[in-house]
């Protein structure tokens, strides 16, 4: 509405132009004190009208989102973008700024999480090996046996924060969009192997169909699903191709604990970390596959009994 009416006033600017003509057709250059007063009387309110329907439209809602946008830094929630702000393309610029707040909101909210998550799973192991030497440093003469315990549990530890290291490295590749290519699942098996070495691996569907993921993305998703389903305990691991293009991938392990199915696939969450499970390996999985256009989900086992994730691919 507001747009309609500065055009029209816009348009109009023309029509009073060719009346100022009008008014001094077949006289000499300039016009008398009356006829001055007349057009100033006529343009002055159209222009004073402009300018006051563009400082509406225009300028004032720009300088309340601009406001709205600085404060913003200073909160530590989301205010409401300011009311009546002109013309459709500010208000769209207005929504635009509030989901863009929101998603910088919710980022800085996980990264908080995730460091405070980070500093829990490095302290423990830290805790350890601190204790563990301080008490070799502090007695001499501790039996061979005993220390020899407890330079054992120093390299566990030590093997534990590297896996942890790796994961989080891992996780923070997967975060970042890998090259895109295709693959088939023939040219990766002998890496799932290498993940999961004893795990009888079968496919189905149409195997031999490229999948819309590079080789490198393809072995990190299936690679940590093979590893996971190893280490719970499975010895067999069904993928089967889909059409739409994505995965059927189930083990004969125990499958997913209760406790854990709504929160699987965030960072740190494990049913193993008395063994040294970082909980990180489905959280690398999800986001390799976010950061490509896909995604992953819990679903019913076809054939085996075990955990089964469906996986829907790019198109």
């Amino acid at each position: 509405m507001i747009t309609a009416a500065t055009l029209a006033l816009v348009l109009s600017l023309p029509a009073a132009g060719i009346a100022t003509l009008w008014l001094l057709r077949g006289r000499p250059l300039g016009i008398d004190a009356d006829e001055a007063a007349v057009l100033t009387g006529i343009l002055a309110p159209i222009t004073g009208l402009i300018g006051y329907i563009f400082h509406r439209s225009l300028t004032e809602p720009l300088r309340r989102l601009t406001a709205w946008a600085h404060d913003l830094d200073r909160r530590a929630d989301i205010p409401p973008p300011p009311p009546h702000q002109g013309t459709r393309e500010a208000a769209d610029l207005a929504q635009s700024l509030l989901a863009l707040a929101e998603r910088q909101h919710a980022r800085s909210a996980y990264l908080s999480s995730f460091a405070a998550h980070v500093s829990h799973a490095l302290k423990s192991p830290l805790t350890a090996v601190r204790g563990a030497a301080e008490l070799m440093a502090d007695d001499p003469t501790m039996p061979p046996e005993t220390r020899q315990r407890f330079l054992k549990n120093i390299l566990t530890d030590c093997d534990r924060l590297t896996r942890l290291l790796d994961d989080l490295r891992g996780l923070a590749e997967a975060e970042a969009p890998l090259p895109g290519g295709r693959c088939r699942l023939a040219e990766i098996l002998a890496d799932l192997d290498t993940a999961a070495p004893g795990l009888t691996l079968s496919l189905s569907g149409t195997p031999e169909r490229p999948l819309p993921l590079s080789r490198q993305a393809l072995t990190m998703v299936l690679g940590h699903l093979a590893e996971n389903a190893h280490q719970h305990g499975a010895t067999r691991l069904s993928i089967t191709v889909t059409n739409p293009p994505g995965l059927i991938v189930e083990d004969d392990g125990p499958g997913i604990a209760a406790s854990v199915r709504t929160t699987l696939f965030e960072s740190f969450v494990t049913t193993r970390a008395d063994t040294g499970g970082t909980g990180l390996g489905l959280a690398i999985v999800r986001a390799t596959l976010a950061a490509h256009g896909g995604s992953i989900d819990l679903t019913t086992g076809q054939t085996l009994t075990g955990a089964a994730f469906s996986i829907r691919l790019p198109v």
